[in-house]
């Protein structure tokens, strides 16, 4: 996926201006190894198609990325960000790419490439470190898209206890070869594009004391272009919704519990539950997560239990993660694996270690 045309004014701004004194470079990264078990594959990410077979892998997690911000003035800046990702063989990639203009105070307008952020982690999917457990789950995070180009407004309010954050944001994206896409059809067609446009959404998150409540709405009209065996292709019209929700609580003795869901209109729905006890270096993970098609070919659930040591800008993870696949093909009248090549039912079990480290 290409930065569009109207990022260019930003690559030249960067380039060119005379009074670049603050410029901010940070990074992050992950190392994971994993292998499946028991059973025969498991997709463990779903927008990168990162897949484990049997063999002990670090190719399909494994990600390292770069960010740059310039401070050009007192009220706009610049940002970039760069990834490598094994699961695409390590080619570098234009994730981030845009400006942000401060309003006043609590508000902003960010212009160019951007995180779509349609979930609670969404601006930190790639930010091992940012969050408990090994990987994100998985079957709640699996859209085809994560970035759009467009515009983004920003404000933030406190009333009292209660800090308010919003969003609005507009754009178009276009997933030309959509990698996923492609191979969850691989049965019947040899190529997925997808393109996006008229992207609409908004978010409101709120917290209060220990408590935070996240929503997101987002619009958008797609066009699918399917691509058979035979040479012919065929255009699919959607108008597509997406809903989710984000609930999360912390203890006082150490332990959170967090929730999400989210409703993928006209596809599937997800969600999932976790329960986290940190005790000084160490944490401790359990949890649960599904995934739902509307049509009764796929649906799948995910336990996962973990622990986490963490050091000054690193922490070191092992996790355990079980996936029953209950996918039916009314068609055959057998199992529907979401891994493609599965000999039985889908299920598996898997392993995974990870070094998460931020610089």
């Amino acid at each position: 996926m290409k930065p569009s045309l109207l990022l260019i004014p930003i690559i030249i701004g960067l380039t060119t201006h005379k009074s670049l004194a603050d410029i901010k470079i940070n990074g992050f990264g992950s190392v994971v190894a994993g292998a499946v078990l028991k059973g025969d594959g498991y997709i463990a990410d779903y927008p990168n198609l990162g897949v484990y077979e049997n063999q002990f892998d670090v190719s399909q997690e494994t990600r390292l990325g770069l960010q740059a911000k310039a401070q050009i003035d007192d009220k706009l800046s610049a940002t970039i960000q760069m990834m490598s990702r094994s699961a695409n063989d390590y080619s570098p990639e234009v994730e981030w790419l845009y400006t942000s203009y401060k309003i006043n105070t609590n508000s902003n307008v960010q212009i160019g490439r951007m995180r779509m952020p349609v979930y609670y982690y969404s601006d930190f999917m790639d930010v091992g470190y940012a969050y408990p457990w090994v990987r994100i789950p998985a079957d709640t995070y699996s859209l085809d898209i994560t970035n759009f180009n467009g515009i983004k407004i920003n404000a933030a309010k406190k009333l009292g206890d209660i800090y308010i954050k919003t969003s609005l944001y507009t754009g178009q994206e276009k997933s030309e070869s959509d990698e996923l896409m492609s191979y969850l059809f691989e049965s019947f067609t040899t190529n997925i594009d997808r393109s996006f446009e008229n992207i609409l959404g908004g978010v409101v998150e709120s917290s209060y004391y220990d408590f935070l409540a996240r929503a997101t709405y987002t619009k958008a009209d797609m066009l699918e272009t399917q691509t058979y065996y035979d040479g012919s292709d065929a255009d699919i019209n959607f108008d597509i919704k997406f809903y989710d929700l984000f609930l999360k609580y912390e203890f006082d003795i150490g332990i959170s519990i967090m929730a999400e869901y989210n409703r993928y209109k006209p596809f599937y729905e997800s969600y999932f539950g976790s329960l986290v006890y940190q005790d000084q270096a160490m944490s401790y993970y359990l949890s649960w997560s599904k995934f739902d098609l509307d049509t009764a070919f796929e649906e799948h659930d995910t336990t996962s239990i973990g622990v986490r040591y963490d050091a000054e800008s690193y922490a070191l993870k092992f996790d355990i993660s079980s996936m029953k696949d209950n996918g039916f093909n009314p068609f055959s009248g057998k199992t529907n694996p979401v891994y493609h090549k599965a000999t039985d039912s889908g299920d598996v079990i898997t392993a995974t270690i990870s070094l998460d480290f931020v610089f």
